[in-house]
């Protein structure tokens, strides 16, 4: 079996930056063809749960440090 690391709170606000980069960069890009509309949808709904994740981790994190 694998090793499991615990991420800290920083590793995912830093994990949070890059997913929120990475979304503005593909709004940002303009999709060419009907494919590249559908992979663009795809990304961001993938990165919207990471994001939505990770915060729901983060917050967990939080209550538990109270």
């Amino acid at each position: 079996g694998g090793i499991m690391v615990k991420l800290n709170v920083v590793d995912l606000a830093s994990i949070q930056d890059c997913l929120s980069a990475y979304k503005k960069l593909i709004d940002w890009i303009p999709p060419v063809g009907e494919v590249e509309v559908e992979m663009k949808e795809e990304r961001i709904k993938i990165i919207n749960h990471l994001l939505r994740k990770t915060e729901a981790i983060i917050r967990e994190e939080a209550d538990r440090n109270e």
